[in-house]
């Protein structure tokens, strides 16, 4: 696992996806077409949110029972994906970042 038990699953809302396609987005990184996964997450999450989920809220997915245990903290594999050196920054200022469980 990397990261460890407390960041077995990385989960990114869908709902944020919109944000990074907009018009500034595109400008900067070039292109807007992201699919699941482009953040590195494992999984995508439909109406739950940074804003919706607290540390240690449990929630089952499928058979498995889940625990969200902390936000994202963005690094240097994430600049790679995205193919900008920066890239790291403002997805973490935007708060747009999921979280492991």
């Amino acid at each position: 696992m990397h990261g460890g038990v407390d960041k077995a699953v990385y989960c990114y809302p869908h709902e944020h996806y919109d944000y990074w396609r907009g018009d500034d987005w595109r400008q900067q990184l070039g292109h807007n077409d992201f699919a699941p996964g482009q953040f590195g997450k494992n999984l995508t999450l439909s109406g739950v949110t940074e804003e919706q989920v607290l540390i240690g809220d449990v929630y089952r997915i499928g058979t498995a029972r889940v625990q969200v245990s902390q936000p994202r903290t963005p690094c240097l594999k994430l600049n790679i994906r995205m193919g900008d050196p920066t890239f790291s920054k403002p997805f973490l200022q935007s708060l747009r970042v999921g979280f492991y469980v």
